[in-house]
């Protein structure tokens, strides 16, 4: 407790000792964060528990279920969130794993012959070949392939931090840019590893 008060960020602590002792309570500790409003709850990272930013309880959970059912793109993902929401977050770092995850889950169904592509390949990919959603009904403005290429692009395009050499550039990634990348990122693995994007065939 003495080391708690005289810490300039007790948060810290709390976190090391979620991680490194085993009967810490939890559930004390997650219920006072909740009552105090705080931006922080408990959570999991790297497989330990931790302390993590709040985000709204259905994101939580719907995230969480891509990344436990999608393999090597989940893992990516999950370290992706944990830059994002830890501690010391890193959203340059998010942004670079945000898009490995959907590469992982991308390059194999779009680009099955090429192990090295990158969403940019994916992107020209989908774009060029006809790819799109399993929707039956769509509008003209909006068709369920020109909103997956939509959502590429924007992921991709908007890493403005993976080249050097380009000192007039907006420099490093935002933890708004990060938080919007990394949420791209969950819907587009989440609908490459369900099998939703799929070649439209002629008739």
């Amino acid at each position: 407790m003495t080391a708690l008060q005289k810490h300039s960020n007790a948060l810290q602590i709390a976190d090391y000792m979620l991680a490194h002792f085993e009967g810490v309570l939890l559930d004390e500790l997650d219920a006072l964060l909740e009552r105090s409003k705080s931006a922080w709850r408990v959570g999991t990272r790297a497989g330990k528990p931790g302390i993590v930013r709040r985000v709204p309880e259905g994101v939580q959970v719907g995230g969480d279920l891509v990344m436990a059912r999608s393999g090597r793109a989940g893992v990516r993902l999950a370290r992706a969130w944990e830059e994002l929401y830890g501690q010391n977050p890193n959203p340059s770092e998010a942004y670079r794993l945000a898009i490995l995850a959907v590469e992982d889950a991308a390059v194999p169904i779009v680009a099955s012959n090429d192990a090295s592509a990158t969403l940019g390949k994916v992107l020209n990919q989908v774009d060029n070949g006809g790819w799109r959603l399993p929707m039956n009904r769509e509008h003209e403005k909006a068709t369920s392939h020109d909103v997956l290429v939509g959502m590429i692009r924007l992921l991709w395009h908007g890493q403005h931090d993976r080249h050097g050499g380009q000192p007039s550039g907006p420099g490093n990634v935002s933890m708004e840019e990060a938080t919007v990348a990394v949420g791209l990122a969950t819907t587009l693995v989440q609908f490459f590893d369900a099998g939703l994007v799929r070649r439209e065939t002629s008739a």
